[in-house]
């Protein structure tokens, strides 16, 4: 039995300055199921590899300069310093795969990624089966000059693929939806450049013979030839803008500054927003393939993949004419004669390369961008052309290939005949699958009813999740045992009695969990007075039985809460908004079995959370194959931007806070200590953004950041750490502790750092210093803490209620939202997020219409923190706000705005 089609995904984030970050997804690639998931650290990119590439490159042009005619709008501009031997060449090749795999395992914990990946994709069982396997480099860094370094790095020479599996490495920097084509045929545009300048003339017909040859009457193929002397772009646009093509190739002149030539004079700019519409509708209307046979093709690819299409080969560097002319040969040979998958053909093609004598190195230039969600694709999936075929014959990663309606109705001419002959034994199939159906899937219980008797997690007002800041009383037990016994015995309800009881509590507490209970007990009141009423759920997910202190989901669930009332009490709204609470204890494993518990009941619209980027990171591909929106108040790490659809944030991401930080706290003077945990996604994004936004501020001052040290190191002795660094001339100390996450130990650390300065250094900290501030006050229950240790303290906070005191009267917030005069950060971002969602639900029936309304383009409300809007997950309008103690004499009161 051959093994499963998997695609491996390594996602790699980050700049030149920092650290790398590469995540691991193993997936089953029939139906994208996640199999293994793992990320780790990966050293910074070193300047030796761009340096050796650079070599090499030098080399490889100056020794083919004199060799043929380059695919290139213009030559290359290294001049010819010498006669090269094709023996320099090559030792330099072999010296960049050296460096290569070199910079790959200086990681160590790359090694745990690469042992992961050797158990869950076993090469004994692939290397023979290269269909089955994908592997896919995903390269989004926000840094363009990275992204370009990492795309042309040797991938398929590392040791990992071509020592242990047989298939070559794919490129990304997108994921989108994939369009299947309807059609039986596909068909395809051969876009050939032609030039009357004798510099510029290249033999395209065995182009243009492999194509005709391989694709014979198996794919429809329409060939445009430019006009060397007359104008003919605009005729190419028209048709690329109103027809229909599956596949399109193009072979001629580009360059690297994204550009194809026509002809002497004619180009078009793939970087042009003209340009870039007609490739999406392109793209829409069923784009799978494009294919550049052309010189200098990655900025090519990246405005190809930044409208979606499926698959992209291009050559990464200038390219010879009969180098391209034996890849395509080859390339369609594996395709369509062998009939292998197009990643597999793009591999077997380039590999070949390598046997060309006059040119070696063109193995070196074919590069695939693919879709990482994108399955294996055949260009001619014969046997499913065979009205003869049965469903059951196919392989699994060949049915994925056509639409499903287009195999019935291939299907449909033998279905008929073998019609009468399975008749009986169909009707009597159906009523035995509907009778075990019915036994093991019983009628599905209303979700309230659902989790008061099957989950532990997940509260309707059932359960008592956690205590609060305020804790729990007979009361608040009471009413909620009695919500429970209300749901598991619907015949018999006392949700009158609960909310008595609750009511009591509630007024002496102002407890949300409490509050939010009372309001789903009261929609199940109206549904048995009237069960048309029209109920929508959203799920809100805090971090309760944990080491997180309890005023943080306090926070979040007062926000919510607020929304659900204000929502509710509206004068004859249509429909009403019930709040399920789930806790996820800020731990990652137990948050992904939240999410698959929430995703798993299509009757859950919506989900607010997680607080923390740590554990949205490790939930957000369970909401994003659920097709499930969750909008986070809090979590702020760049790792999730855009890595989903379906996800959204109030909170902004770390970049805005990091260059708000250098361009107001940091000095050309600075020397920073900088405590962080470099495990943890909220300390380490922080602690990347800052340091990258100082370096882009003060270029060449390698002097600003003095030393890193670990919070997460048991043996460091803090007080130690900081007077060696006075001594040594740091004046400054970063404080960017985890947002609880770690073990329980690790977060009295950066009280331990507070009381070493002694006041002595002045400090840049974030929310969590914002959580410790507010905890010493209240355990002290005063208002004022000492002005030695805090008075040199600047926080980086989300958002600050000073500055939306109209925003806040507008929607008569509650006096129970406010403490020390001031409304908490996360009452108001988790509020915002409820209100999107009560926006985006209005006239919502299933998931997916809230995923569209937020992501389109007309989107926008004015929420308690201003006005909100994505650009895809990112809100636009910057909140961020840097605050300071307001500190007079011995003490501290509160905070005031931070002026530089």
């Amino acid at each position: 039995m051959p093994p499963t089609p998997k695609t491996v995904i390594l996602k790699i984030t980050g700049n030149y300055a920092d650290n790398l970050s590469i995540e691991l997804e193993i997936r089953h690639a029939n139906n994208n199921k996640l199999v293994s998931h793992d990320c780790c650290q990966l050293s910074p990119f070193p300047q030796e590899l761009r340096n050796t590439y650079q070599d090499w490159r030098k080399s490889y042009l100056t020794w083919g300069e004199a060799w043929g005619k380059w695919l290139a709008i213009t030559p290359p501009t290294q001049p010819i310093e010498t006669n090269i031997s094709i023996q320099v060449v090559d030792n330099l090749r072999e010296q960049l795969i050296q460096d290569f795999n070199e910079w790959l395992s200086s990681s160590r914990e790359l090694a745990r990624i690469r042992e992961n990946i050797l158990e869950h994709v076993p090469p004994i069982e692939y290397r023979n089966c290269p269909e089955l396997l994908s592997l896919v480099i995903h390269t989004n860094t926000n840094d363009p000059p990275l992204n370009l370094d990492l795309q042309k790095l040797p991938w398929n020479e590392w040791e990992l693929v071509r020592d242990r599996y047989r298939t070559g490495v794919a490129l990304s920097t997108k994921i989108s939806p994939i369009v299947f084509p309807h059609e039986q045929k596909f068909k395809a545009l051969a876009i050939c450049g032609k030039y009357s300048n004798p510099d510029l003339q290249i033999d395209l017909t065995p182009d243009l013979t492999a194509l005709k040859q391989h694709f014979g009457d198996k794919i429809d193929l329409e060939i445009w030839i430019a006009d060397p002397s007359h104008n003919t772009k605009l005729n190419l646009l028209q048709k690329l803008r109103t027809e229909t093509y599956h596949l399109v190739f193009f072979s001629g002149h580009s360059s690297a500054n994204h550009q194809i030539q026509l002809n002497d004079t004619e180009y078009i700019s793939t970087n042009n927003p003209q340009f870039t519409n007609i490739l999406r509708g392109l793209k829409e209307r069923g784009l799978i393939l494009a294919f550049f046979n052309s010189c200098d093709g990655l900025g090519i690819a990246g405005d190809l993949m930044s409208v979606g299409i499926p698959y992209i080969v291009v050559m990464k560097e200038l390219v010879h004419d009969s180098v391209a002319q034996e890849f395509i040969k080859r390339f369609l040979e594996n395709a369509i004669q062998a009939g292998v998958p197009i990643h597999v053909a793009v591999n077997k093609a380039r590999e070949t390369l390598q046997w060309i004598e006059e040119l070696p190195h063109g193995s070196f230039l074919p590069v695939l961008f693919q879709n990482p969600e994108q399955p294996a694709f055949y260009l001619t999936p014969d046997r499913l052309l065979d009205p003869e075929a049965s469903l059951s014959d196919l392989p699994a990663n060949k049915i994925i290939d056509v639409d499903r309606k287009s195999l019935i109705n291939r299907m449909r001419f033998s279905l008929k005949k073998r019609a009468i002959r399975y008749l009986s034994i169909s009707i009597l199939a159906v009523f035995c699958f509907w009778g075990i159906d019915r036994y093991l899937n019983p009628p599905r219980l209303p979700i309230c009813q659902f989790v008061a008797i099957n989950n532990e997690r997940i509260s309707c007002g059932d359960k008592i999740l956690f205590n609060g800041s305020v804790g729990s009383s007979s009361d608040k037990i009471a009413g909620f045992d009695t919500i429970a016994d209300s749901l598991k015995n619907p015949q018999h309800p006392q949700y009158e009695a609960a909310i008595n009881k609750l009511n009591t509590y509630w007024n002496n507490t102002s407890d949300p969990e409490t509050r939010i209970a009372i309001e789903n007990a009261k929609l199940e009141i109206e549904l048995n007075k009237n069960p048309q009423l029209e109920i929508k759920n959203i799920a809100v997910v805090v971090p309760a039985t944990t080491n997180t202190p309890p005023f943080i989901a306090d926070s979040i669930l007062k926000g919510v809460a607020f929304a659900q009332i204000s929502h509710n009490q509206i004068p004859k709204v249509r429909w009403k908004l019930r709040v399920l609470i789930a806790d996820d204890r800020n731990d990652r494993g137990r948050g992904r079995k939240i999410a698959k518990e929430l995703v798993g009941r299509d009757d859950i619209m919506a989900i607010i959370g997680h607080y923390s980027s740590e554990v949205t990171l490790s939930t957000i591909d369970i909401y994003h194959q659920g097709k499930t929106v969750s909008i986070s108040p809090t979590a702020t790490s760049y790792e999730l931007e855009n890595k989903s659809d379906f996800f959204f944030r109030i909170v902004n991401e770390s970049t805005y806070a990091a260059k708000q930080m250098a361009d107001r706290w940091v000095t050309p003077d600075s020397r920073m200590i900088v405590f962080y945990d470099e495990s943890k996604a909220f300390s380490r994004s922080l602690t990347y953004k800052l340091k990258a936004a100082v370096r882009a501020k003060f270029p060449g001052n390698n002097n600003l950041f003095f030393k890193d040290v670990s919070l997460a190191d048991n043996n460091m002795n803090i007080k130690n750490e900081i007077d060696r660094a006075i001594r040594d001339g740091a004046n400054s100390i970063v404080l960017f502790p985890d947002a609880y996450t770690g073990n329980a130990a690790t977060n009295p650390r950066s009280e331990q750092v507070i009381q070493a300065n002694d006041g002595r250094l002045r400090i840049l900290g974030n929310t969590s210093i914002y959580d410790l501030y507010n905890q010493r006050n209240s355990d002290r229950q005063t208002t004022n803490v000492s002005a030695k240790l805090y008075q040199k303290l600047v926080l980086s906070v989300p958002w600050d209620s000073s500055n939306s005191a109209e925003s806040l009267k507008k929607i008569n917030y509650p006096s129970w939202w406010k403490s020390d005069g001031k409304v908490e950060q996360r009452i108001a971002m988790s509020y915002d997020a409820t209100l999107v969602l009560l926006n985006a639900m209005e006239n919502a029936k299933h998931r997916l219409d809230i995923q569209k309304v937020i992501s389109g383009f007309h989107f926008k409300l004015e929420g308690v923190t201003g006005s909100i809007d994505f650009d895809g997950s990112e809100r636009k309008l910057k909140t961020n706000y840097l605050i300071t103690p307001d500190c007079q004499g011995n003490e501290c009161r509160g905070f005031k705005k931070y002026r530089a």
